[in-house]
């Protein structure tokens, strides 16, 4: 449809050249005649017309200094001649102005100018003003110049039709060379709307924008099935959260369950009379285990899902923050074998929160202290390597299998989920809080096998500039 409108502009450009072509042709014609007419007037009569300037002076006659040129006296032409009276009656006609003589040429008596007579054929006319006033015509019939013309004619509309051929034909292979890639990617537009994400989309040949618009359209469709991959790769992220979530909330109610359902039995067995002096006392006891195992769950868990709530963001010194540690975990497992070393030679500072630092180390000492045999050593070193301050727990127990290492920072999940538990015994948080919190201080935890056997945490936090 766009070459519709080029077509036409292009119809009217040559029409408009063929005018204007006619037109000068024509109007040379005229003049050569004109020219052909004052030779006539002034090898017959020495005077030429003169428009606008009514009857020529008197004196003026075929003198000397009035004379045409010679090359006009000699080739007059074929001019007829008739002079006319005041009143418009014939004076005077040339052998052959008969024809000339027969039309009406009273409008041109006392008047020196140039006419075109209509009729056929048509004359063209000039005329002056003798000094009797009489008035001289000299005219001639213009047959040549209508069939000059009239052949012009012809050739322009023969040259017209001609050029309007070859614009169909040439608009005609334009169309097509362009409709076929267009219809190859309308094609391939229809299969993809059909849900065949996998057309390839190439042009071969046409012009160079259909080319460039089945290059963009292939990278389109490239990022659309891009997209579509990353969207089903989400959905299945999506659908994985929702199974872990599951499986979390069921770990943590079955977690729950157990201290809650022995609180529960206890407090039934009072309820119902059961328990002697000493049965309370037994009770009393197991129900503050069980109360505590439930308090630091619930803390574990609030670390978990909120692991961010009221920090503190400080310089942190991390080799006192294992000292701590140490303490601690040696107040807590008096038999344990615990090992310091806090050789530096930079200063091991991060900037953080102490207590959830803290924290973080105290959870992987007690996984080791958990899992590591009586009297065998349990190493607890800080050093800073590369810009960043290392925290290692290296212990010499049983250590794990390589496959197991993703698995053991997931929640409620034991290297030996056969072991029973003791009154130290967690629910399989403290990898994961530990994990969380390394990650919230811009840091890692690596799990990785002590040479020899065994198992080394490593917490790799980024070292302050402070």
């Amino acid at each position: 449809m766009l070459l519709v409108p080029l077509l036409t502009v292009m119809t009217i450009g040559a029409l408009g050249l063929g005018v204007f072509v006619h037109e000068r042709v024509e109007a040379d014609l005229m003049e050569g005649s004109d020219d052909e007419l004052n030779r006539a007037l002034l090898s017959r009569f020495g005077d030429r017309p003169r428009p606008g300037e009514g009857p020529a002076p008197d004196g003026l006659g075929p003198g000397p200094e009035n004379q045409a040129p010679d090359d006009a006296i000699d080739n007059p032409g074929n001019p007829q001649e008739v002079v006319l009276n005041a009143d418009g009656s014939l004076f005077e006609v040339s052998a052959d102005g008969n024809e000339l003589a027969s039309r009406d040429l009273s409008f041109a008596v006392g008047k020196a100018s140039i006419w075109t007579l209509d009729g056929d054929p048509p004359f063209r006319i000039a005329t002056s003003v003798r000094p009797d006033g009489r008035t001289n015509v000299v005219g001639i019939a213009l047959v040549e110049v209508a069939e000059s013309m009239a052949s012009l004619r012809r050739a322009l509309w023969l040259g017209l039709a001609a050029l309007i051929t070859l614009q169909l034909l040439v608009v005609s292979l334009v169309v097509r060379a362009v409709n076929r890639p267009i219809a190859r990617l309308t094609n391939s537009a229809n299969r993809i709307a059909n849900g065949d994400l996998d057309t390839t989309i190439q042009v071969d040949g046409g012009p160079k924008e259909a080319a460039e618009l089945a290059g963009d359209l292939q990278l389109m469709m490239g990022q659309l099935r891009q997209t579509i991959a990353d969207s089903e790769s989400s959905a299945q992220t999506a659908e994985q959260a929702r199974e872990d979530m599951k499986r979390f909330m069921a770990d943590a109610s079955h977690e729950l369950r157990t201290p809650l359902t022995a609180i529960k039995g206890f407090s039934d067995l009072y309820e119902r009379g059961m328990l002697d002096e000493g049965g309370i006392d037994n009770a009393m006891d197991r129900i503050g285990v069980e109360s505590e195992r439930l308090s630091k769950l619930a803390n574990d868990l609030l670390h978990l899902l909120r692991p961010t709530d009221s920090q503190h963001l400080e310089q942190v010194d991390m080799a006192a923050v294992m000292s701590a540690v140490v303490q601690d975990l040696r107040a807590a497992y008096p038999s344990a074998v615990l090992a310091l070393d806090l050789r530096s030679n930079e200063a091991p500072n991060v900037f953080g929160d102490a207590q959830r630092l803290h924290q973080a180390i105290l959870n992987l000492g007690a996984n080791a202290c958990q899992h590591t045999p009586e009297g065998t050593e349990i190493r607890f070193e800080v050093r800073v390597v590369g810009g960043r301050v290392e925290c290692r727990v290296v212990d010499n127990g049983p250590g794990f299998e390589p496959e197991m290492v993703s698995s053991l920072f997931a929640p409620f999940v034991r290297a030996d989920q056969s072991r029973s538990r003791h009154d130290h015994d967690g629910a399989g948080l403290g990898l994961t809080i530990a994990q969380n919190i390394a990650h919230h201080h811009n840091g890692g935890i690596e799990l990785t096998q002590t040479p020899g056997g065994g198992a080394t945490a490593t917490l790799s936090l980024p070292q302050s500039d402070e």
